[in-house]
C-alpha cells in the first residue's frame, strides 16, 4: 500500500501581510496593496486599520465610491478614527464636492485640532481671507405729492479666518422728510454642523429705525442640501419694542437655493418692516483672492 503525504493548507501570516501592504501603499504600488489587504481582511474581517488603508489605497486608484464605502464603514466601527474621516474629505474633494470635504475636515479638526495635514487641508479647501466692499442705493416716487424714499447702505466685511467673517453695515434712510442713519456689526461663524451669526445695532435720535437691536441666527446641516434655519430678534423703537422668532427650512438645488418652509412669530407693540438685506448680503462671505 502506497502512502502519499499530503501537504497542509498554508496561511499567510495576515499581520505580516498587512506591513506588507502599508509599506506598499506609502510606496505608490497601490494595486499590490490593495491585493494583500483583501486577503487580510478575508482573515480578519474585523480588521479596522486594514479596511482604512484598503480605503486608502482605492482612492489612490480613483476608485472613489469604493474608497467612501470603506471609509464609512470605518466610521461605524470607530466613529472617532481620524484618518478615515479624513479620507471622506479627500473622496469629496477628488469628486469637487468643496462644502461636504470641508465639512468632512472641520470633523475631523474638531477631534484632532494639532494634526498639520488637517489644518493645510482646510486651508486648501478655502481661499485666503480678503475684504469685502458694497455700496448700493435706492430712490422710490411716491404718489399724492409725497417726498421720494432714499436709502444708501455702505458695508464691508473681512474674513478673519477659515470660519469667521465681520460684517459692519451703515444705512442712511429718508422717509417722509424724516432721516436716520442705522449701524450694525455683525460675526458670522462656520462650524461643522453649520454656521451661526449674531448682530449689534441701533440708530442715533431715530424717527422709525430702531435704536437699539439685537439679532442671532443659525443654520444648521439636517439632510443632505436640506438645512434647517432659526433666527430671532429683538428691537426697540420710539414707540415700542417688537420681537421675532423664525424657524425655516431651505433647500440648496442646481438652480439656487429654494426656502421650503417660512415660519414667522412676531411680538410688538407695532409692525416695522425691518429690512434683511444685511443678512442676505454678508452671510456667507467666503475669502476671496
Amino acid at each position: 500500500m502506497l502512502v502519499q503525504d499530503v501537504p497542509a493548507e498554508v496561511h499567510p501570516d495576515p499581520t505580516a501581510l498587512y506591513e506588507e501592504a502599508v509599506r506598499d501603499r506609502r510606496a505608490g504600488r497601490s494595486e499590490a496593496a490593495l491585493a494583500k489587504l483583501d486577503t487580510v481582511l478575508r482573515i480578519r474581517p474585523e480588521d479596522t486599520d486594514a479596511l482604512l488603508n484598503r480605503g486608502l489605497s482605492l482612492l489612490a486608484l480613483d476608485r472613489l465610491d469604493e474608497a467612501e464605502a470603506d471609509f464609512e464603514a470605518v466610521l461605524v466601527r470607530a466613529p472617532h478614527y481620524v484618518d478615515a474621516r479624513l479620507g471622506l474629505a479627500l473622496v469629496a474633494r477628488r469628486r469637487g464636492d468643496a462644502e461636504r470635504a470641508i465639512m468632512e475636515t472641520d470633523k475631523a479638526l474638531l477631534e484632532a485640532p494639532e494634526r498639520a495635514d488637517l489644518t493645510a487641508l482646510a486651508r486648501a479647501l478655502r481661499p485666503r481671507p480678503a475684504w469685502r466692499f458694497d455700496l448700493d442705493g435706492s430712490r422710490s416716487r411716491l404718489a399724492a405729492g409725497l417726498s421720494d424714499w432714499n436709502e444708501v447702505r455702505v458695508a464691508a466685511a473681512h474674513a478673519m479666518d477659515e470660519r469667521s467673517t465681520i460684517t459692519g453695515v451703515g444705512e442712511w434712510t429718508e422717509r417722509f422728510d424724516k432721516r436716520d442713519l442705522f449701524v450694525e456689526g455683525r460675526l458670522d461663524r462656520l462650524f461643522p454642523w453649520g454656521e451661526a451669526y449674531g448682530a449689534l445695532g441701533g440708530a442715533v435720535e431715530a424717527d422709525y429705525r430702531p435704536t437699539a437691536s439685537v439679532r442671532v441666527g443659525a443654520e444648521v446641516h439636517l439632510l443632505p442640501s436640506i438645512n434647517g434655519t432659526l433666527d430671532a430678534s429683538a428691537a426697540r423703537f420710539a414707540s415700542g419694542n417688537v420681537s421675532s422668532l423664525q424657524p425655516g427650512l431651505v433647500a440648496d438645488l442646481a438652480q439656487g437655493r429654494v426656502r421650503l418652509l417660512d415660519g414667522k412669530s412676531v411680538r410688538s407693540a407695532q409692525t416695522t418692516h425691518l429690512s434683511t438685506a444685511v443678512r442676505h448680503q454678508s452671510r456667507g462671505v467666503r475669502p476671496t483672492d
